[in-house]
């Protein structure tokens, strides 16, 4: 059977609660194939709900100019219900994250996300519209203008803000529960990012060690503080964090590996090295890593003189987009340098 083909849509019930079942298990191809055919539906093409949730999908898989048109039928749309109204602030907030992260950098605009995040700030603080949870969308509104200053390099801002936020939202998790406290780790990681922007080390990892007591077995976090470790020249505790990862039996295998390739390149024993990412080249199924997966092999290759194995490597492998394509291609011209010579 092929992956969305016609044949296996048919066999799809076309639904709102399929399209939104298709979101929460990551396929966002089949969501939108529903949520096109539904769209074909006259009274369709005006349910609110719907359109906020196909503009979802649709910026999952890079496609922010479609999500942008319904989030933007669905900000001039009239609300008929608080629900309905909720849908409305929620679709501001994404429009500005669009600008702001999801759009191609050509595409961004910082002066309309700003907008966007004023207009929903604007009819939350109105009496007259119906809304059922101000305070935590008022909170993720000023996460999101907490971005705007961090673009801006009004990074002290950005903390004094967000540090605010974090005390707001602390009632709402006694209140709600998890579904808040997930969302006070978005904005936790986003006080993190302010501080190592600012060089703010000791406050960078005790704000991402709170995250991981959070959520403990979040491997983002997990990766991060690793990294963060060995950007800080503390070979040794990014190595226990590592450790920590595997005995918690989480870990993602190319990932790991490139972390392990990484520590023993600096402790200077290449033959490990090697191995380690030789491992993350091999199993890599993520595109986004490839080129640096491979880019880390080749060069430990070099290191170690085995110019044939950079050749074999380079007449088989393939680079996706530009990332290292300009280092990756020295590695092998020089390794076909030293072959000749």
């Amino acid at each position: 059977m092929k992956f969305n083909s016609i044949e296996y849509i048919e066999k799809v019930e076309i639904s709102k609660k399929e399209l939104k079942r298709f979101l929460n298990i990551a396929d966002p191809w089949t969501a939108i194939k529903i949520g096109e055919i539904l769209l074909q539906k006259r009274e369709s093409q005006e349910d609110l709900d719907l359109l906020h949730i196909l503009a979802l999908n649709y910026n999952s898989i890079g496609n922010t100019l479609a999500a942008e048109d319904l989030l933007l039928k669905v900000i001039h749309s009239e609300a008929n219900s608080v629900r309905e109204n909720k849908i409305i602030i929620s679709s501001f907030y994404i429009l500005a994250m669009t600008h702001l992260r999801h759009h191609p950098n050509g595409l961004k605009d910082m002066m309309k996300a700003q907008k966007y995040l004023d207009k929903a700030l604007e009819l939350m603080k109105d009496d007259n519209f119906a809304h059922d949870d101000r305070k935590f969308s008022s909170i993720f509104n000023r996460n999101g203008y907490a971005l705007i200053l961090f673009n801006e390099g009004r990074v002290d801002e950005a903390i004094s803000l967000l540090n605010d936020k974090l005390i707001e939202i602390e009632p709402l998790i006694k209140e709600k529960g998890e579904y808040i406290l997930l969302h006070k780790t978005v904005l936790l990681y986003n006080l993190y990012q302010c501080h190592v922007v600012l060089d703010r080390l000791d406050e960078a990892e005790s704000t991402l060690k709170k995250l991981i007591q959070l959520d403990y077995y979040d491997l983002d976090y997990r990766y991060e503080l690793v990294r963060f470790y060995f950007s800080a020249n503390n070979l040794e505790q990014g190595k226990v964090e590592l450790d920590q990862i595997s005995k918690l039996d989480i870990e993602d295998y190319p990932t790991h590996q490139s972390y392990l390739g990484f520590y023993y390149l600096e402790k200077k024993d290449l033959p490990v090295a090697k191995e380690h990412y030789a491992n993350a080249y091999h199993t890599n199924v993520n595109a986004k890593k490839a080129n640096e997966f491979l880019y880390n092999y080749l060069y430990t290759l070099y290191a170690l003189h085995e110019f044939d194995e950079i050749n074999q490597i380079s007449m088989k492998s393939r680079l996706y987009g530009i990332t290292l394509e300009r280092e990756i291609g020295e590695l092998i011209k020089a390794s076909e340098s030293s072959l000749q010579s």
